[in-house]
């Protein structure tokens, strides 16, 4: 009997290493990526791109930043938030602004799907990567003016993220001023 309990814990064990090494091992998986061209900035996660010989809105996965204009959704995030609706908004602001420091109009970008590739209303959900080889996604989060995104089946770099938002937190970077 104590035989078969260790033999079933050293199982668990063995299960449990395996399984962890393979979520960590997804961070570094490549994956095939296309190509789009930005037609515009949308707001701090969106862009509007020609894609696939399409226009296409690309939600930033893995990421939320506030809205930047008055809306009914800015007064909700002004509530959840308990952020006065002009600070919300003024962040959102600054969010875009931001972004489009880092990409505009014309501009090639590449696009890496996760597990579910369209949200409910038919936006393409990508981790978005500047010419340079940088993920705006991850960008953003690292200048501080987005918070992750807490209900996504989409995981793949959210151990990079929670890094990347606590590092923007603690040195006081966008929204952390």
């Amino acid at each position: 009997m104590k035989r078969l309990l260790i033999n079933s814990c050293v199982a668990a064990i063995i299960i449990a290493l395996i399984l962890t090494s393979a979520l960590q091992a997804q961070d570094s998986v490549i994956q095939p990526r296309e190509t789009a061209t930005v037609i515009r900035v949308v707001d701090g996660d969106t862009i509007k791109v020609s894609y696939d010989d399409k226009k296409e809105t690309v939600k930033l996965i893995g990421i939320e930043v506030p809205e930047n204009r008055l809306s009914r959704k800015a007064k909700e995030e002004a509530v959840k938030s308990g952020q006065n609706l002009l600070t919300v908004i003024s962040t959102g602001i600054d969010a875009v602004t931001f972004v489009k420091t880092l990409i505009k109009k014309g501009d090639v970008v590449s696009l890496e799907f996760d597990l579910q590739n369209r949200d409910i209303d038919g936006m393409i959900l990508a981790y978005v990567y500047l010419s340079d080889g940088r993920m705006l996604n991850e960008e953003i989060l690292k200048a501080g003016y987005a918070d992750i995104e807490s209900n996504s089946p989409n995981m793949r770099y959210r151990k990079r993220f929670i890094k990347d938002y606590a590092d923007a937190k603690e040195h006081r970077r966008g929204v952390w001023k």
